[in-house]
Order: structure tokens, then C-alpha cells, then sequence
């Protein structure tokens, strides 16, 4: 899809002065293999790119478009705890991962969007009650490239921001390379994706908006059947719209992608094998556009693979130089990126907030029984006299909830600064919890009432008179009226039913975590430990001072040219390959960007960074 030759040339380079004798490929071993393996990290570089659609956006239909035919379920509320990737693969099938570790394979006739709507809609899968962890489609017919992961998590659908999306805002995106935001030509949902654009703009992220459903579009038409504003014509104005609309949520940055497409269009031909229906939908130019992001997201990308590989030079100079300085090497603190108390630090941390979340967990308990007791106390028969109760609850449950967000996005920023330090790439780090309240409502019931009105006439006065509405109807025209009122016992069973159910929640939340963060850990111990043996068996190796100053000579030249940059030679260039490959040719484009623009781009964010 694409990469950098110069960033490609540097490990190579890397690579030689590491294994130039066998001396060296001894001593080095693990170092060199940790450059191959970043070489091929960027040989299958993946970028991943995020849906986030309003509701009936019609992502699903977009997703099956561009898988080539209708694999995911359209129309099912989905289960908000399991991500779904889709990519290009030789094999058609899924995969579906379970918490403990085992995985189901779905393949020919079994993979279709009824089995896939077993463990992704919530109507067959409540509460996640099968333990799905994520999902992976592959399929050849998969219409971007091969290097192109489509990421679908519920949590990036823009509803109200509620607790599950604002906390796979945080968990999710640093993960992210281009965000698209799925809307339609005639959706109302401008002031929620303003704000979510805000938060993505604020993670420097791609971002691309698509205006779906054109299909839906129909000329205006006027008196004696004149057109008075034609398809094209609305459209234009519904993109101006899309545009200010990400004008407004990224300040003003120009560097984005709108795109207006028809996904239904696009399915139905493929399906159909409609080229004319296929071509009116778009699709064809969404996925260029893609590309197009690709490009832009490329130079970040390789900033950071820069950086990846000028710490790593870094710590094996670090390294070779304790040993060859006597009285320091065995100070094994000053050559490990973490040390042992930080890391302990980390751990603690977080052992302090998961018994800070159950704490803010267990108060449910405690506003249960309040939030019963009031309502049991209270003398009011009418439904607003119990307004008041229900709000308070609702609103100490809001509190909780931002509570615990607060904490988990606190140790994810730990988190994330942990994987910089230890030189570790995150971005396969995207496991979700799932977390999402029920709100309370005061329960009622109708109890039927006599309502008395007065009959005119003397009559009817010497009737009322004669009796009382209590003893008699008289002078009286009766109506029967059913009445709302309170219904103490419903509410105070929802008030139960609903603090359990969140209180399940909450911990089935707290547990995903608690696993998610725990993979982490162990990822970063396993790190830890790895360093630490290669520092000690280079310890234990016969030290030849000449062999290693030259090795850390070599590796500075190169940590030089890495860092300072040859502004001054404009021919210079970084190449990006970008694949053409749609199922449709092999031809491949080249895009040249000079090292003078790549370092202007690299300049000019850090100079943003230090203003914001």
C-alpha cells in the first residue's frame, strides 16, 4: 500500500553495521532481529481506519459494499462491547475471539450476515452474554487495499455521547489512524458530530466526512412541473454544509476529505453485477479518497517509526557504553527505559483505581436503597411529587459513570505513555469495554374517577341540594375519567431492577478492563524482562572495546541523519507507493514528497503543538 524507501534504507543500514562480522551477529542478536521485524511491520504496514456513523447512517451497507457482497446484519441494534474488522484476505471467512482465549471460524455458507448477527446484534447476544470479544472479516472481494483495516465499534456511532462512546473515544482512537464520520444528505445530527470532530481533531487524526443515502436526493420541483432546483444542485448544498460542518470541528483545518456516495447503490450493483447502478453510487471515488488519506497520514506515520527507530539506536548506545564505562554497567537502572519502581508505580496505580471503581460501584447499592426509601415515605399519589427522586438518581448514577471514565482515562494516558517509553507500537492494543446505564422513569398506573359537572336549572339546584355527590347523582352530569397516578410498587421493582442491572454492568465493564489493562501489563513486563536479559548477556560476553566504539560510531552517524534532517538537498525525496489495486488493475502510482516538504510538515505541527 505504501512505504518509505528512505526509512527502509536506514534499518538496512542499521542491519549491516549490526552484523558486519560474527562477533557482531552474536553480540546483537536480539537487536537485529527487532530492526527485522520493524522492517516488516512496514512492508505490511496497516492503516486503520474507523467508521463513526449517526444513527441509520447506513454503515452497515457500507461496510458490506466494501466487502463486495452483504456479510454484516443491517438493521439490528448492535452489541456494544464487540469490535468488528473487515480486511482484504485470500480466505474468505471470519473469526469470532472469546474472552477465554478460543476462537470460531465461520467459512462458505456459514459466513453470512444471519450467523454474524448471532454475536454482533444485541437482540441474540444480550449483554454480550456469548463473551465476544471482536470479530475479523476477511474476504478477496474486499474493495480497498490489502493493507486497509476497516474498524466498526458501536461506541463510535454519534447518538448522545453517552458513557460506552465517550469511553471508546478514549480507548479506541489512539489506535486510529483516519476517522471517516458516516452521515446522510439529510441528517440533523450537524451538533453531535461537531463535537465528536473535536475530539478526533484533538487526537491529530485523519479525518474524512461521507454524506450517504444520495440516492434519497430528488429534484425540487415547481409550478407546472418546472424544476426549480435540480439533484446536483442540492446535493452542492448539502456538501457546502459538510464542509463548514468540519470547518467548525477541526478550527478551521483544510487538510479533510467530504465525500457523498449512495452505499445501498453500491451494494445492489455489486450484487447485481450493475455497473451502471455501481457507478451512480460513488463508491469508486470513496475509495480513493481513502487512499487519498492515506497519503496525508503517512508522514505522521513515519515521524513516529523515525522516532521508534532513534530510540532504539539510542538504547543500544546507552547500553555499550555502561559496559564499556565499568563502574556503571552494572547499574542496570540506567540502561532499562522503565525502571523498576515506575513500573511498580504503574502497577499500583492501577490497582488503586480498580478498587476505586468498585467503590463507585458498590455506592449503587447505597443510592438503591435511598432512592426506595424516599419513594416509600412519600405521601404523593401524583406522578410529579416523584419527579424530583427519580432525577436524583439519575443524576448520582451520571456522577458514577463520570467517575469512573475519568479513571480509566487517567490510566490510559499512563498507559499509552508506558508503550512510548518501552518502544512498543499500541496500536494493536484496541479492546473495548463496554458501558452503558439504564435511566430511571417514575412508574404509573390509571385509576378511574367520577367527575361531577353542575346541571343549569332550579331544578337541578333543588337536586344538589336534595343530596351530596357522595350519597347521590343528582343536579349532577357524571363523567368517568381514567387518571394517571403514581404506581409506588412498579417504581420502586424498575428502581431495584434497574441499579442491578447497572451494577452487572459496571462490573462486567470493570472486568473487560481489568483484562485488557492486564494484557497490557503483562506485555510491558515481558518487555521489562526482555531487556533486562539482553542488557545481562552482553554483560557476560567478551567485551572488544574496538568492535563495540565502532558500532556505536556508526549508529550515531546514522542517529544523526535520522534526527537532523538535509533540508538543504531538495532532491532528496521519501517515496510513498501507493497501490492502485481495486480488483480491477495492478498499476501502481508513485507520489514523491521532497525531504524539504516532509520537513516543513514535521516543522510546522511541532510549532501548532507548542502554540496549543
Amino acid at each position: 500500500m505504501f512505504k518509505n524507501d528512505k526509512i527502509l534504507k536506514y534499518i538496512n543500514d542499521i542491519q549491516k553495521v549490526l552484523e558486519e562480522n560474527e562477533y557482531r551477529r552474536l553480540r546483537y542478536k536480539n537487536n537485529s532481529e527487532w530492526f527485522k521485524n520493524r522492517e516488516e511491520q512496514m512492508n505490511n504496514s496497516i492503516i486503520r481506519v474507523a467508521i463513526m456513523g449517526i444513527t441509520s447512517s447506513g454503515k452497515s451497507t457500507l461496510v458490506n459494499a466494501i466487502l463486495g457482497e452483504q456479510i454484516l446484519p443491517v438493521a439490528i441494534k448492535p452489541s456494544s462491547s464487540i469490535i468488528i474488522t473487515c480486511s482484504k484476505a485470500n480466505d474468505r471467512q471470519a473469526v469470532i475471539f472469546f474472552e477465554d482465549g478460543t476462537c470460531k471460524e465461520l467459512k462458505g455458507k456459514d459466513l453470512n450476515d444471519k450467523n454474524i448477527g448471532k454475536y454482533a446484534d444485541e437482540s441474540n447476544n444480550p449483554n454480550n452474554k456469548f463473551r465476544v470479544i471482536q470479530i475479523d472479516i476477511t474476504t478477496p472481494a474486499f474493495l480497498l487495499g490489502d493493507n486497509i483495516h476497516i474498524i466498526d465499534s458501536p461506541g463510535l456511532d454519534a447518538c448522545n455521547l453517552d458513557m460506552h462512546e465517550r469511553l471508546t473515544l478514549e480507548v479506541l482512537l489512539p489506535t486510529i489512524d483516519i476517522c471517516i464520520f458516516l452521515t446522510t444528505v439529510k441528517a440533523n445530527s450537524d451538533a453531535v458530530n461537531v463535537e465528536k470532530i473535536k475530539i478526533v481533531n484533538s487526537k491529530e487524526k485523519q479525518i474524512m466526512l461521507v454524506q450517504n443515502m444520495i440516492d434519497s436526493i430528488e429534484a425540487k420541483i415547481g409550478k407546472k412541473g418546472a424544476v426549480v432546483e435540480d439533484k446536483r444542485e442540492i446535493l452542492k448544498k448539502h456538501k457546502k454544509r459538510a464542509e463548514n460542518l468540519l470547518k467548525n470541528g477541526t478550527g478551521g483545518n483544510n487538510n479533510f476529505e467530504v465525500i457523498q456516495l449512495s452505499a445501498l447503490n453500491a451494494l445492489n450493483g455489486i450484487i447485481r453485477n450493475d455497473k451502471a447502478l455501481y457507478n451512480e453510487s460513488n463508491l469508486d471515488k470513496f475509495n480513493k479518497a481513502i487512499k487519498s488519506c492515506v497519503v496525508k497520514v503517512a508522514p505522521k506515520l513515519d515521524e513516529q517509526r523515525i522516532e521508534s527507530i532513534s530510540d532504539k539506536i539510542h538504547e543500544i548506545i546507552n547500553q555499550e557504553e555502561k559496559i564499556i564505562d565499568k563502574n556503571k554497567s552494572g547499574n542496570i537502572s540506567n540502561v532499562i527505559a522503565v525502571s523498576n519502581d515506575e513500573f511498580r508505580r504503574f502497577t499500583s496505580e492501577f490497582e488503586n483505581s480498580k478498587k476505586s471503581i468498585q467503590v463507585k460501584i458498590e455506592e449503587i447499592d447505597e443510592i438503591t436503597k435511598d432512592t426506595i426509601k424516599k419513594i416509600s415515605e412519600s405521601n404523593s399519589t401524583e406522578i410529579n411529587g416523584y419527579e424530583n427522586i427519580i432525577e436524583e438518581i439519575n443524576n448520582r448514577n451520571s456522577k458514577i459513570e463520570n467517575s469512573i471514565i475519568n479513571i480509566v482515562k487517567n490510566r490510559e494516558a499512563n498507559k499509552q505513555e508506558l508503550y512510548k517509553k518501552l518502544n512498543i507500537d499500541m496500536r494493536q492494543d484496541y479492546s473495548l469495554p463496554s458501558m452503558k446505564s439504564k435511566d430511571f422513569e417514575v412508574k404509573h398506573k390509571y385509576k378511574t374517577e367520577k367527575i361531577y359537572h353542575e346541571k343549569s336549572g332550579v331544578f337541578n339546584w333543588l337536586k344538589r341540594a336534595a343530596g351530596t355527590p357522595f350519597d347521590a347523582d343528582w343536579g349532577y352530569d357524571v363523567e368517568y375519567k381514567d387518571v394517571k397516578v403514581i404506581d409506588k410498587d412498579s417504581t420502586i421493582k424498575m428502581v431495584e431492577k434497574i441499579c442491578n442491572e447497572n451494577k452487572a454492568k459496571y462490573l462486567s465493564v470493570l472486568k473487560q478492563w481489568i483484562t485488557n489493562y492486564d494484557r497490557a501489563i503483562n506485555l510491558f513486563n515481558e518487555e521489562l524482562n526482555k531487556q533486562k536479559r539482553e542488557y545481562e548477556e552482553k554483560l557476560k560476553k567478551k567485551v572488544e572495546t574496538d568492535e563495540i566504539n565502532d558500532v556505536i560510531k556508526n549508529l550515531k552517524n546514522i542517529l544523526k541523519s535520522l534526527k537532523v534532517k538535509k533540508s538543504n538537498d531538495v532532491k532528496e525525496s521519501i517515496a510513498v507507493t501507493i497501490s492502485e489495486d481495486n480488483n480491477m488493475s495492478d498499476k501502481e502510482n508513485k507520489i514523491t514528497i521532497s525531504s524539504a516538504q516532509y520537513d516543513m510538515y514535521i516543522l510546522s505541527n511541532q510549532i501548532i503543538e507548542k502554540i496549543t
